[in-house]
């Protein structure tokens, strides 16, 4: 798929999931480094921010773990700014997306922000937040999720990707009910609108 028809059905995937342009700043690249860096870079200047790769160079998870990120992945990340009180996130973020998956596939949720299938790694979650005078004022959550894309040798016996398992999703109506169940999940924990 070429980027400009990702970006389209992205932007209309979100669009149709009720996110409105005009409340996010959204960004869609062929490739970068981070899509979580890049919110981190862009929160400031705006209070809500989407960040879409086809693919990116430097995907992390925790801990620097590297996430492999070639294309036909789900990458996306979405950040905001907050005030609310310190809380644990990524449990219920992770929780949110096995809802949004397992009506389709057999998954299980690894603590704190992994979902398996067959034991391997299909999907993760990288939740990061700015703190101050022990409020949390920014939350970036980072999504990756392996959809259609190749897996590396090197990781074979620990990850999977969705069309081995027969579930073979629209990459842009995954990635904007994914940001829409985890934006919702966010607003409940923290007690925003």
């Amino acid at each position: 798929m070429s980027h400009l028809i990702f970006i389209q059905k992205m932007h209309s995937a979100l669009q149709e999931a009720g996110i409105v342009a005009h409340d996010w700043e959204i960004r869609s690249f062929p490739t970068i480094g981070s899509t979580s860096t890049r919110v981190s870079d862009m929160l400031g200047l705006y209070e809500k921010v989407i960040v879409i790769a086809q693919s990116q160079s430097q995907g992390r998870g925790r801990q620097l773990n590297v996430w492999h990120s070639p294309v036909g992945g789900l990458w996306i990340s979405f950040g905001l700014e907050v005030d609310s009180e310190v809380k644990e996130l990524s449990g219920p973020l992770i929780h949110a997306l096995h809802q949004l998956l397992s009506p389709h596939v057999a998954v299980e949720v690894k603590p704190p922000n992994d979902l398996l299938i067959d034991g391997k790694k299909v999907c993760g979650i990288l939740v990061e937040t700015v703190i101050k005078e022990n409020r949390i004022k920014q939350v970036i959550v980072g999504i990756g999720i392996n959809v259609t894309n190749p897996i590396p040798e090197e990781v074979k016996s620990i990850a999977t990707r969705l069309s081995d398992h027969t579930y073979s999703p629209d990459i842009a109506t995954l990635g904007a009910s994914a940001v829409v169940i985890c934006y919702s999940t966010l607003k409940e924990v923290l007690e925003i609108e």
